[in-house]
């Protein structure tokens, strides 16, 4: 699955790049559409009421030291909304060349809530269909995740009569890194949820 971390490589066409603090965190959060704004948009309504878990927001149409005086108050609310709801990183476009546009004030605030700071370079057109490639990116993986949920589920009828098998299911589940906890059939607890790619891949 795409990465705040892995979409400078993935998309080199972005010309995307980190400011400063680079949280671990949300580097390896996993990026689930992007969120475009304008300065204008954000002085106008202010930081967006609620923001989709795991998206990125990127900060479109700036000229060079724009995000100062007024929108750098509102950009300290858009940090705040972003850590509420788990935003993957706050992106602002940028003249190639130019200095960083983030303000002092912004860069301790995303340093004390741990989000991630970028710069993109590339014209505003190269981001268009971005949101949606994420989105049927994330669509086909959870399809091949259920198609291999399915192929767990036909062939546990087999396996069960196998207790060799069925040990290896269990240190297999025990091994992965999911969040729920269930009693496994040897008697320890194993980690089930999304645990399916590895056994199969």
């Amino acid at each position: 699955m795409p990465t705040l971390a892995t979409l400078p490589t993935r998309k080199p066409e972005l010309e995307l790049a980190f400011v400063a603090h680079r949280p671990a965190l949300t580097q390896a959060m996993e990026l689930t559409g992007v969120v475009t704004v304008t300065p204008e948009q954000l002085l106008e309504h202010g930081a967006p009421a609620q923001l989709p878990d795991g998206a990125a927001v990127l900060i479109t149409d700036i000229v060079p030291f724009r995000l100062r005086g007024r929108i750098a108050t509102v950009l300290d609310s858009l940090l705040q909304r972003m850590s509420r709801d788990g935003s993957a990183g706050l992106i602002a476009s940028a003249a190639p060349g130019a200095r960083q546009p983030f303000p002092q004030a912004t860069l301790e605030a995303a340093r004390h809530l741990d989000i991630a700071l970028l710069v993109t370079t590339a014209p505003p057109e190269r981001w268009e269909g971005v949101h949606d490639a994420i989105q049927q990116h994330r669509l086909m993986f959870a399809e091949r995740r259920a198609a291999q949920l399915g192929s767990l589920v036909q062939e546990l009828p087999a396996q069960l009569a196998d207790p060799r098998a069925m040990q290896r299911i269990a240190d297999w589940l025990a091994s992965a890194a999911p969040r729920k906890f269930v009693e496994g059939c040897s008697g320890v607890e194993v980690e089930v949820a999304g645990a399916v790619e590895g056994f199969f891949g």
